[in-house]
């Protein structure tokens, strides 16, 4: 299981830390990322796809945004992910889902 970003309760920015938890032994393992990182973020929604977390994200704390991000887990790189078309209106507080490989965004 990973968290990712998140609202820290205090202060005005969102988390940019990502951890893992291993459901075997209930360990949790801060993950470093390389490179630039994910960015403060709260208010997103992430979903699991292919080895690879896919983050559309809501809010950094101060701003609501509309950027997809795309966490590969096996070597804890992020990458923004270039889309053609439209984008949605940027957003927070929205779910998604993933089905075969179209991403679906609510709300």
């Amino acid at each position: 299981m990973y968290v990712v970003g998140g609202w820290l309760g205090t202060g005005s920015y969102a988390s940019d830390e990502v951890f893992e938890l291993d459901l075997i032994n209930f360990n949790w393992r801060k993950v470093i990322l390389e490179g630039k990182g994910i960015g403060p973020l709260n208010m997103h929604s992430a979903e699991n796809y292919q080895g690879k977390i896919i983050i559309f994200r809501g809010g950094n704390g101060r701003e609501y945004l509309n950027d997809l991000i795309k966490l590969n887990i096996k070597n804890n790189k992020c990458k923004i992910i270039v889309t053609q078309g439209k984008a949605p209106q940027a957003r927070a507080n929205h779910c998604s889902s993933i089905i075969g490989s179209n991403f679906y965004l609510f709300g």
